[in-house]
């Protein structure tokens, strides 16, 4: 991400004429900002904040004439509340229908991949990550560091994920060599990258078509429906492996049954009670 938003920025100066970094002004930092489009905010404060230090790094080396330019390169907005997508009740059903079936077009990879998701709410990055070395069969236990927060994880494993794992280990993965659960499907195996898991997602529900919802939908319905049975926040931030419970809060509008014991009554707050005169 460094690098692609530092040549983005480059090619920007390029394209404006711009031969040397002494040349740069804010002229030309506002006008980067103004015409680089991203998707949602968040992206657009994500290349913007690593700019930021590429160009207080020009500075501090001498190259800029102006050593706080990048006082000028904004990286913060509006706070954004979005729906929290999860899968439905239908979806659900056929994921389930896919994963039991010995003939469904899962493929015992696909499914070991799933289930990590749908039953112990990993990441995508950290599935593709897995080693042989994090799964202690002993203690039917996974632990491992996970690569977005780096905060070590020790989860409990279902005996459905781990029969499903043993099942492609055994069955499908190959005695190959290498340390990384899992294998690209085709020769030569090699590790394989998080694309897997939402191709798996695919593989399994081809019919759904939800824009920005990929594999990180089965770590959103495994938080949801922990808190639906009734688990504390607490325990569910503990067991998606994050430090506090603000990023679980979001989860908690989801469960609409418990979300109707919660609403004040109109009259004691005073508001209502008119009566209408003829």
């Amino acid at each position: 991400m460094i690098r692609s938003s530092i040549t983005r920025f480059c090619f920007f100066l390029d394209a404006e004429g711009i031969r040397s970094f002494g040349e740069l002004n804010t002229s030309h930092i506002k006008k980067f900002h103004v015409y680089d489009t991203h998707k949602t905010p968040q992206g657009k404060n994500a290349y913007n904040a690593r700019i930021r230090k590429f160009l207080i790094y020009l500075g501090e080396h001498g190259f800029l004439t102006n050593p706080m330019l990048f006082a000028s390169l904004p990286r913060t907005s509006a706070p954004k509340e979005t729906i929290v997508v999860v899968l439905t009740e239908d979806e659900m059903a056929e994921l389930t229908k896919q994963l039991n079936k010995d003939d469904s077009r899962l493929t015992l990879r696909k499914k070991a991949l799933l289930l990590l998701g749908l039953k112990m709410g990993l990441r995508a990055s950290d599935v593709a990550n897995l080693s042989f070395e994090d799964v202690n069969w002993a203690s039917a236990s996974i632990k491992f560091i996970q690569k977005k927060t780096s905060v070590e994880v020790n989860l409990p494993m279902p005996t459905e994920v781990g029969n499903a794992l043993f099942r492609y280990i055994m069955e499908e993965r190959g005695q190959k060599s290498s340390s990384k659960v899992f294998l690209s499907e085709k020769a030569p195996k090699k590790p394989v990258g998080r694309a897997v898991c939402s191709a798996a997602l695919r593989t399994a529900l081809p019919d759904r078509k939800v824009e920005g919802s990929g594999f990180h939908v089965t770590r959103k319905t495994y938080a949801t429906r922990l808190l639906k049975n009734g688990v504390g926040a607490d325990m569910v931030a503990e067991a998606l492996g994050q430090c506090g419970t603000s990023s679980v809060h979001c989860y908690l509008s989801l469960d609409t049954d418990r979300m109707r014991m919660c609403p004040l009554s109109l009259s004691e707050c005073s508001v209502g009670g008119w009566s209408h005169e003829r």
